[in-house]
């Protein structure tokens, strides 16, 4: 299940993450949808007041964001930063084990800059996080390497499938996660307290078959019936 920016935010701020305030003298009003690339197609927008913010929210409201209907936006305080990073984490195919990915340039077009890719046990200690981190000049690294654990520490405790902070800030006094994608796995929900409302990554709502396969497959916990799709037409593909 994909979070929206504000649940993954919620959900990290518990675990003593930095996250902005929802007030301030700038402001930045954000589209929470399931999509990648907001900004470049109208889903966050800046504001110099709360009068300007709750206008700019109120017409997002009545459009779209590739494709997905905006139900509900964020507004919280724009920041002035020093430089910003790029924090993942997931599952690596080849290895069966947790991976950091981590890079000193983070932002839009992350996926264009040196991203490292570095393997991890589950009992990878927050001592050890600081020797991932480069360049060795990084502000305060001892902190980022804390915060970097508390991720990694979330990643493992929720059953994440990813995590993405891009970007983690440094303002000049801490760090301030200002985005967040959080992926969790499904068959694991049995061992959570999620009450987040039901969702769907596509560009439209469930249909009746779907729901009622997510429903089998949640009561039974074998997990009989998968992820099932209807598709319109006789061709489709699946990737």
């Amino acid at each position: 299940m994909k979070l929206y920016e504000q649940e993954a935010k919620d959900l990290l701020k518990k675990k003593g993450i930095n996250i902005p305030d929802k007030d301030g003298e700038r402001l930045v009003v954000k589209a929470q949808v399931l999509a990648n690339d907001r900004a470049s197609n109208g889903g966050i927008k800046f504001a110099e007041s709360r009068d300007e913010a709750e206008r700019i929210a109120d017409e997002m409201k009545n459009r779209e964001v590739k494709g997905y209907e905006v139900n509900n936006v964020l507004i919280e305080e724009k920041l002035d930063f020093e430089s910003e990073y790029y924090i993942g984490f997931l599952y690596d195919t080849d290895t069966r084990k947790p991976a950091l990915l981590f890079s000193s340039k983070g932002g839009t077009g992350v996926e264009d800059t040196d991203v490292k890719k570095i393997p991890l046990e589950a009992d990878t200690e927050e001592t050890d996080f600081q020797d991932f981190l480069e360049p060795r000049d990084i502000e305060d690294i001892s902190d980022l390497a804390s915060i970097t654990y508390s991720l990694f520490q979330s990643f493992l405790e929720e059953d994440m499938r990813l995590l993405e902070a891009n970007p983690l800030v440094y303002t000049g006094e801490k760090y301030v996660m200002l985005d967040a994608m959080v992926d969790l796995e499904d068959d694991a929900a049995f061992r959570h307290e999620w009450s987040y409302p039901e969702r769907s990554v596509m560009t439209r709502e469930k249909t009746e078959r779907e729901k009622k396969a997510e429903k089998i497959d949640k009561d039974d916990h074998r997990g009989v019936a998968g992820k099932y799709t209807e598709l319109d037409g006789d061709i489709a593909m699946m990737l």
